[in-house]
């Protein structure tokens, strides 16, 4: 189970120079959130937003993503 919501706030050209920035939380029993930023060097300026929820999954059904969890430092 997989959601990604990207927002396209300005363009990237040939040769920009960029900054990635994630940070993760836990979102119920079973998503795990990654919000995610890139900044263009060496102004600053956001160029794009996006939130990446993913979840789990064993046998075709969503699980507890417990060592998952415990490795990002999120329980």
């Amino acid at each position: 189970m997989t959601k990604v919501e990207i927002e396209y706030k300005y363009p990237l050209r040939s040769r920009d120079r960029f900054v990635v920035t994630v940070n993760v939380k836990k979102e119920g029993n079973i998503r795990i959130v990654f919000l995610q930023e890139i900044y263009r060097i060496p102004d600053k300026k956001l160029i794009i937003r996006a939130k990446v929820t993913g979840a789990a999954i064993k046998n075709g059904k969503p699980v507890y993503p417990g060592e998952v969890i415990t490795k990002l430092g999120l329980d």
